[in-house]
């Protein structure tokens, strides 16, 4: 589409309920996209830059001229139809993904050819009600109908969302991890802002942008922006094959979203409804209070993806990882499990995370990758199936659970005998390349599948029988199961949704079950084997993630930094080769054990979470409403804010005595079981 003169733009507002109004940007006939969003009198996003959509068929014809918008009502929705005109050529875009279209000869041969169908707009009324607030706004999704043979399987959106009108001012809370920059961010005009990181991700187009998740965005759950006017917040009505990415860049005042929804080849291609809502914040409103409702909101989306999937919350667990073993004398298992598992549980941690122990790149070369795997066999270099059982059984003697590493990759076809011998398991691209999350020479399963899938199922419950094991922790849960589509069968069919079942089917087969990355289906752990590296925080902790740097040991605070990640409720492993360095400090060794005791004492009554102004400590409220557990920081009165019945510190298993108001002095890493009145 011809860049537009603004001079020649006109403004038509569409009202819809909730006090939201979205106006549209018309040129003469053509509908440039929304303008100016607003609800109840604040704007949502600014009018200079429209939002609109881009879409294109796998054989070139690209959508991004709309023009003669007619506007209807059915019921509550509003909906606006447009003819979505095709062209054969289409711009180059920084946004463009690997699945966009490249340039074809017709758009030589045939320059001027158009193509027109219809796009429609569906608006709906919607409200998100949570405790703590509600957010009124509207529901919207793109219906695309094309004529006989104009099928597409993508839809690209582009967007900007800005509280006030502008991203100055505005915080980000993003919803997933990986880099400091995803976590809370405060805009400014000078200000640039990636979602991938400064370093990975930051030049679009790039590697990892154009074949991985894991750097230049994710699986979309929603968006949370906050300023002094009150909260938007933008999601999505059910778990689907969303790839979302945010920017801002510096000297720019707006925050871009670029949103690719994924669904199978069609002439009527729609896409997963969009919830943009909006609270307004009390006067005065503190980073913790906004803290407080990005973890309600964040509660909620988890809590709706997991009843989707048919997944459950799993506990916290003090978890402990043996990465990278070396394969060497055929007893690497057995020495591991003599030499480590004892000094684990005297630490009291509860899970033990060993991996990968495949037969791999790494076993038969040393060389490469050991997430390489030829086949889920344990090889003679690490004592095979036997040295497994023996580890396993021995973590069991010293009571902790034992998780496999896995994963969805596999070594390229070239130099596999399996992966030769199953082609059509594997997942590829459009043009047959098989599809390996970015990492060279590695493919992923297909597991829309139907044998593919059952024998990734199968072959892992068979694992667990063999050897006694509990569960696993799945690396690249998603960018490796997640992100491939199937363009075997020339639908090019998202796998979401087969993905979503086996990590649920997972489940029900281990006793605990722990995934890599952006997942909210069941508890996130970080799948970096780098030493001090593992202890990071994940799900609700990802706003404070820089408590776990690479040095942690090398603080003075250290044994705090460990008590503060569980307090958050984030997800927490440290590596088998910190170990001397904990033992070296009898003090720290004691503080570690000790945290590890209380989260499992806690945990049961960890039903909803408040931070604290001025960071004291956590509280969370069971789920009843009958109790409360506060992690302490420091020093300090605490106040419940209902009178208790009882006080215990489940550090010391001691009664603690209250003063008139049932207030009582906590000490530093003590962790407090309050009994409540009844309101």
């Amino acid at each position: 589409m011809a860049p537009s003169s603004e001079a020649c733009r006109t403004v038509r507002p569409l009202e819809l309920s909730h006090d939201m109004v979205v106006e549209l940007l018309l040129e003469g006939p053509r509908l440039l996209g929304l303008g100016a969003v607003t609800c109840r009198g604040v704007p949502l996003r600014s009018g200079d830059l429209p939002l609109y959509p881009c879409f294109a068929t796998p054989e070139g014809i690209c959508y991004r001229e709309f023009r003669n918008p007619s506007i209807s009502q059915l019921e509550d929705q509003t909906i606006l139809q447009v003819e979505a005109v095709g062209r054969w050529q289409t711009q180059t875009e920084r946004l463009n993904s690997h699945w966009g279209i490249v340039r074809t000869a017709k758009d030589y041969l045939h320059p001027g050819e158009e193509f027109c169908d219809v796009l429609e707009w569906v608006f709906q009324p919607a409200v998100l009600a949570l405790e703590e607030a509600e957010f009124v706004g509207m529901r919207y999704h793109y219906r695309f109908r094309g004529a006989e043979g104009r099928r597409i399987r993508r839809l690209e959106e582009m967007a900007t969302w800005e509280l006030g009108g502008s991203a100055d001012d505005n915080t980000l809370i993003q919803r997933c991890y990986y880099t400091s920059e995803k976590h809370e961010v405060d805009l400014r005009r000078e200000i640039s802002y990636h979602s991938g990181g400064e370093k990975k991700g930051a030049a679009v187009g790039d590697w990892a942008f154009q074949y991985s998740l894991r750097w230049g965005g994710s699986i979309a759950p929603y968006d949370f922006l906050a300023n002094a006017q009150g909260t938007l917040v933008r999601g999505y009505e059910r778990p689907a094959f969303i790839r979302s990415w945010l920017c801002k860049e510096a000297g720019d005042n707006h925050l871009a979203t670029f949103d690719e929804h994924f669904g199978a080849l069609s002439e009527s291609f729609e896409t997963v409804g969009t919830f943009v809502g909006f609270a307004p914040a009390r006067p005065g409103r503190s980073r913790t209070e906004m803290r407080n409702l990005w973890t309600a909101v964040h509660q909620h989306y988890t809590d709706e993806a997991r009843a989707y999937a048919g997944t459950v919350a799993n506990p916290i667990e003090p978890i402990i990882s043996i990465d990278w073993i070396e394969p060497r004398n055929y007893h690497a298992l057995w020495d591991m499990a003599d030499r480590y598992l004892a000094r684990m549980a005297a630490l009291a941690c509860r899970v033990v995370y060993i991996g990968p122990v495949w037969d791999s790149e790494y076993t038969r070369s040393g060389s490469r990758s050991a997430c390489a795997v030829h086949e889920w066999q344990v090889p003679p270099e690490y004592g095979g199936m036997e040295g497994l059982q023996y580890f396993v059984r021995k973590a069991h003697e010293h009571g902790m659970l034992c998780i496999l590493w896995c994963g969805g990759l596999f070594v390229g076809e070239g130099g596999n005998d399996f992966v030769k011998a199953h082609r059509d398991w594997v997942a590829r691209y459009p043009n047959g390349r098989a599809f390996g999350s970015g990492y060279d020479a590695m493919v992923s399963f297909n597991l829309r599948n139907p044998e593919a899938y059952a024998y990734v199922r199968d072959r892992c419950k068979q694992i667990l029988e063999e050897s006694g094991a509990d569960g696993y922790f799945w690396d690249s849960h998603v960018d490796a199961w997640f992100e491939p589509i199937d363009a075997v069968d020339g639908t090019f069919q998202p796998q979401f949704e087969e993905a979503m079942r086996l990590t649920a089917e997972l489940q029900r087969m281990s006793k605990y079950l722990c995934v890599e990355a952006q997942s909210p289906f069941v508890q996130m752990m970080v799948g970096s084997p780098t030493g001090l590296a593992m202890l990071e925080g994940c799900e609700y902790a990802n706003y404070d993630r820089h408590l776990g740097s690479h040095d942690w040991l090398d603080r003075p605070d250290a044994a705090l930094i460990y008590y503060r990640y569980f307090a958050y409720g984030g997800g927490i492993r440290f590596a088998w080769t910190v170990l001397d360095r904990i033992e070296a400090d009898p003090e720290l060794a004691a503080a570690v054990r000790q945290t590890n005791l209380d989260i499992v004492a806690a945990r049961p009554y960890m039903g909803k979470r408040r931070l604290l102004e001025g960071d004291p400590g956590v509280e969370w409220t069971s789920a009843d409403g009958h109790a409360q557990v506060f992690f302490s920081f420091g020093e300090s009165r605490y106040q419940p804010a209902r009178r208790p019945v009882r006080v215990q510190s489940l550090t010391t298993g001691e009664n603690v005595e209250t003063d008139p108001e049932g207030g009582f002095q906590a000490q530093v890493r003590q962790t407090y079981l309050i009994h409540l009145q009844s309101e």
